[in-house]
């Protein structure tokens, strides 16, 4: 037996006996026996109660014992163009088609007439080819599937070009939406939705977690950076993220894996805490272009000349979370920002909504820095030209930039 220590909200809690299946001095037989958790988490026993339950991987939950799904869970916003409903099974989604009309992805096409209900995002018209419905997009758009999104004309590879519109103050999730990627032996992924359907190269995010959090208290951040046009790549493990090493070992397998084709040689870092500190120590990585340190700890690299952004919180009680943030904006002779968060503690990078709701303004800022650095949005930089806080989203007690563009 042995005692589960887990990190929760920014705090190490003890949080009762737990054993790991298969520990011979259990004695009787285990709660977890033949548990597999769906092959997609680990089976845990509490020891006090005699109770299994399931840890799932990241990108699944916990149902019962069985690990689901996120991604595919919920037919929210899903309308099966109109002529059907949407099922949730086994957590997975599909159409069950009205009478006349057939399942086809998530559309009901009619049995007739092929293009009812296909609106290609209102950017283009359907036609019937071969009895297939086919978007033929309008100038400036792209078909992707039955839709038609904004986008470059054949081989255009810029993401500046293959975005729909700029984010303003990028509060609001992008134009892409995003969804689960490809997972290797320990890192995942999130991409755009409309990834490997068009012809965009779409530069990269490495991501990096805080001392002991699982990965899955960041997703907010995985999803709206991938809904930006970015595809983020996280290792979940929950250790030694502070010497950059698991960021540049979870790009290295991302440029070498399926995906290589379809992405810029562009990358950026970035991660809270402990993952701060490591997005900043990983610099030296050759694809990493920026980076971004929200409440980074640590500090390892002795100089970088690459584009920073640094961001604090006035009631971060953690204070070791300033003194390594001011060794990474000493450090960096090139383009940097810093701004520090009024009202926001350490777990604030976490959050929605109180602790000065910084979750979305850490995401704003970053996003708009990657987007300025790693896809050329001019709008995005211009958000930080003036080196103050107006234009930053978000109440900030103090800001400062240097060399901007």
């Amino acid at each position: 037996m042995r005692m589960r220590i887990s990190w929760i909200w920014g705090w190490w809690m003890l949080i009762g006996p737990v054993v790991l299946c298969g520990y011979t001095e259990c004695g009787n037989p285990s709660p977890c026996a033949n548990k597999t958790c769906s092959g997609h988490g680990q089976c845990l026993v509490d020891q006090s109660a005699g109770t299994a339950s399931c840890e799932c991987e990241q990108g699944f939950h916990e149902d019962g014992l069985q690990c689901l799904a996120d991604s595919v869970l919920t037919c929210a916003g899903l309308t099966c163009s109109g002529h059907g409903r949407c099922l949730e099974t086994n957590g997975a989604v599909s159409c069950q088609c009205d009478a006349g009309f057939h399942a086809s992805g998530m559309n009901c096409l009619s049995d007739t007439d092929p293009c009812t209900g296909v609106t290609c995002s209102d950017h283009g018209r359907c036609t019937a080819a071969s009895g297939a419905a086919q978007c033929q997009c309008d100038e400036g758009f792209q078909p992707r599937a039955l839709e038609c999104l904004a986008g470059p004309p054949d081989g255009g590879s810029a993401v500046a070009e293959c975005n729909a519109g700029t984010g303003g103050q990028f509060l609001k999730e992008g134009p892409y939406g995003s969804k689960a990627g490809i997972r290797g032996m320990g890192p995942f992924t999130y991409v755009p939705k409309s990834f490997g359907q068009d012809n965009c190269k779409y530069p990269v995010i490495a991501f990096s977690m805080g001392t002991g959090a699982p990965s899955s208290v960041y997703t907010g951040y995985y999803t709206f950076f991938a809904s930006w046009g970015f595809v983020v790549v996280v290792d979940p493990t929950m250790s030694g993220q502070a010497s950059g090493d698991t960021i540049k070992s979870a790009l290295d397998w991302l440029y070498k894996s399926e995906y290589a084709s379809k992405l810029s040689p562009k990358a950026g870092t970035t991660g809270h805490s402990q993952g701060g500190g490591g997005a900043f120590n990983a610099s030296g990585h050759p694809n990493v272009q920026a980076m971004v340190g929200i409440q980074p700890g640590q500090f390892m690299c002795p100089k970088n000349t690459k584009p920073y952004l640094g961001l604090a919180g006035t009631m971060d009680m953690f204070g070791m979370t300033t003194n390594p943030l001011m060794m990474h904006w000493g450090a960096s002779s090139g383009p940097k920002f810093y701004g520090n968060l009024e009202g926001a503690d350490h777990i604030a990078a976490t959050l929605n909504t109180g602790n000065g709701a910084g979750g979305s303004y850490y995401r704003a800022a970053a996003t708009a820095w990657f987007r300025c650095f790693l896809a050329s949005d001019k709008s995005a930089c211009a958000l930080f030209h003036s080196g103050k806080c107006d234009q930053i989203a978000g109440k900030w007690a103090e800001c400062k930039g240097e060399k901007l563009p």
